[in-house]
């Protein structure tokens, strides 16, 4: 077994830096790179590749790193269910989510706290807003901004992309899509508000950037509604990935473009700090990294 090698070889692919990683886990460098020749040497395979200025992962090294990472989320989720199999841990738990994420992401996860934790009371608060932790007596608060306030801790969850989609039936009557520009041929469904009309979606593929102004044929402030209006075949849309995995699998809609991607989007989690977290919501928060990490595939469309 090479627990400790992937241990470490995963530190220094997120670390980008074998000096860096050396120093987080308080190695020394030779021992750090010595583990990682090993771990290659064992594997027969060259999962690094260093540069003067970085560590870059071979086409292999990423597939490694992928499993090694899904690995670890499983180990850590195990050894967290049983360590608090027979838990007692009791209390209140008041959490703040942005729209729309609550029933894909959070409530799966409030589910399996509240089957550890059966004492344990959750309320939950949409808002796109960070609350105020005193005022609202507030836990912990999600969100996809991190905030302005220094003073607050900031953890990244989960990165994914916004996605372009449409029902088969609209794409059946339409002319097809094979370029940003050929938006322009046809109707787009929105998240928008009214006092904003033009909206703006910017698309990367590689080097080229593309950007489509317009006003939508219908707009809507919730995407649940932006993705029903699609499912209706209505037009064109943009909405999160989180959002779509599910009706892409059951054939009501078709990912656009694929080649083409959004800006990356992270969903944070943000607290006051660690003298100011209750056990309960930090057992939440560590339950919502293991189960983030564990589903990220199945949440994320790339």
């Amino acid at each position: 077994m090479h627990y400790n090698a992937m241990a470490i070889f995963v530190h220094v692919v997120q670390a980008k830096s074998f000096t860096k990683a050396a120093k987080e886990l308080s190695l020394p460098l030779s021992t750090l790179s010595r583990k990682i020749t090993e771990l290659e040497k064992s594997l027969e395979t060259k999962l690094l590749t260093r540069t003067t200025r970085s560590v870059e992962l071979t086409d292999i090294g990423k597939i490694y790193y992928r499993h090694c990472q899904e690995g670890f989320a499983l180990f850590n989720f195990a050894n967290q269910t049983l360590r608090q199999h027979r838990s007692t841990e009791q209390g209140q738990l008041h959490i703040s989510v942005p729209p729309n994420l609550a029933e894909p992401l959070f409530l799966p996860v409030i589910k399996i706290f509240q089957n550890q934790y059966k004492q344990a009371q959750v309320n939950v608060s949409i808002s796109e807003r960070l609350l105020n932790f005193n005022d609202d007596n507030l836990d912990l608060s999600f969100r996809v901004a991190p905030p302005d306030n220094d003073n607050h801790i900031v953890v990244s969850l989960l990165k994914y992309r916004h996605i372009l989609v449409a029902a088969p039936s609209y794409l059946a009557t339409k002319s097809s899509i094979k370029q940003p520009s050929d938006l322009k041929k046809h109707s787009l469904i929105g998240f928008g508000f009214h006092n904003k009309p033009e909206l703006t979606w910017r698309l990367k593929n590689n080097q080229n950037t593309y950007e489509h102004s317009f006003s939508p044929n219908f707009s809507i402030n919730d995407y649940m509604g932006v993705l029903e209006a699609a499912k209706l075949g209505m037009g064109i849309a943009e909405a999160p990935s989180i959002l779509c995995s599910e009706k892409i699998d059951a054939g009501d809609l078709v990912k656009l473009l694929p080649s083409w991607r959004f800006p990356e989007i992270t969903l944070f989690a943000v607290h006051q700090g660690p003298q100011s977290l209750s056990r309960l919501a930090r057992l939440f928060l560590n339950l919502c990294k293991d189960q983030f990490q564990i589903r990220r595939h199945e949440l994320t469309i790339k």
